[in-house]
């Protein structure tokens, strides 16, 4: 975000926003029914649940920010080799722009850290970026491709159409990778209802995100074991969801018009080449040294420079 984006008003809306909706405050109130989960009984991976009611579902935080940094759709993938296919992954990252209800959102987040350290007893749990309490950015990210052989009963899923449009990366699969229903993000777009007050949400494509856009982040949490007696607790992005387009569309209308509106200077001319003048010269030249005999001095040859 540069100086063509209005920092202060885009802070103002996005507290006004995130006030309304549901999101990871709610965190604090019901930290009591949070627990962790062994999935499949694998000790390489737990996740966050929430217990209400005597019903578990995982749990999924929603958090509000302005769009800082945007790889929702990988980049080069026609390039990319087959051995480092299963790296791919899309990810974002949102800042509160020192809004007060962001700020608590990130220490709600450290709580959290601090249930998967409760369920693992003597294991090293290490927070990833957003965990802290102190953040003023977070970021979450989901792996393109699951192997096979980490989930042989998974189903391998189309991708979404603004994700691979030319096919790349169903190329990549190669028969040992799938995009798994873990693998999958949603997207999607608030819009307003025609002659209403009332809104409601559409499917959007993962490229209509820009920096600036204010968003909101569905996603869950995992804690994946980085070593020996190790783990490392870290955010999944589930979904991405536009909220307000207008601060960053006003910023780009802005800098267009005073790109329009820039006359360059005068550049220094550079010339490179040889002209007519130059060609007259190296004809001349060479004339006189035939009839010199080749020096170009006749005076020299004949002995007419002795006094």
């Amino acid at each position: 975000m540069d100086r063509f984006y209005d920092k202060e008003l885009a802070a103002e809306r996005l507290e006004e926003l995130a006030s309304q909706r549901r999101q990871v405050l709610s965190v604090r109130v019901n930290s009591s029914a949070i627990h962790m989960a062994d999935m499949e009984a694998s000790l390489h991976l737990h996740k966050c649940e929430f217990n209400e009611d005597n019903v578990s579902d995982e749990m999924v935080a929603h958090v509000q920010g302005v769009l800082t940094k945007n790889n929702l759709v990988p980049k080069n993938t026609r390039l990319c080799p087959s051995h480092k296919a299963a790296f791919l992954s899309q990810s974002a990252e949102i800042s509160g722009l020192n809004t007060m209800t962001f700020a608590e959102a990130m220490g709600n987040l450290s709580i959290i850290g601090q249930k998967f350290g409760e369920h693992l007893p003597g294991v090293d749990v290490t927070n990833g970026d957003g965990f802290s309490g102190l953040s003023t950015t977070f970021s979450a990210s989901n792996r393109i491709f699951t192997s096979r052989g980490e989930a042989p009963h998974e189903q391998d899923n189309a991708f979404h159409e603004g994700l691979d449009p030319l096919g790349h990366m169903a190329k990549l699969k190669n028969g040992e990778l799938i995009h798994a229903p873990e693998n999958m993000v949603k997207y999607y777009k608030r819009i307003q209802r025609k002659g209403t007050n009332c809104f409601g949400y559409e499917e959007h494509l993962p490229g209509g995100f820009k920096i600036g856009d204010i968003v909101e982040m569905q996603v869950s949490f995992v804690a994946i074991a980085s070593g020996h007696s190790k783990v490392k607790v870290t955010s999944r992005l589930q979904a991405m969801t536009l909220l307000d387009h207008t601060f960053a569309k006003d910023a780009a209308t802005e800098r267009r018009a005073v790109l329009t509106a820039y006359v360059p200077s005068p550049a220094v001319r550079r010339k490179v080449g040889y002209f007519p003048e130059d060609d007259d010269d190296e004809r001349k030249f060479k004339k006189s040294k035939s009839q010199t005999g080749g020096n170009g001095d006749q005076g020299a040859e004949d002995g007419s420079g002795d006094s």
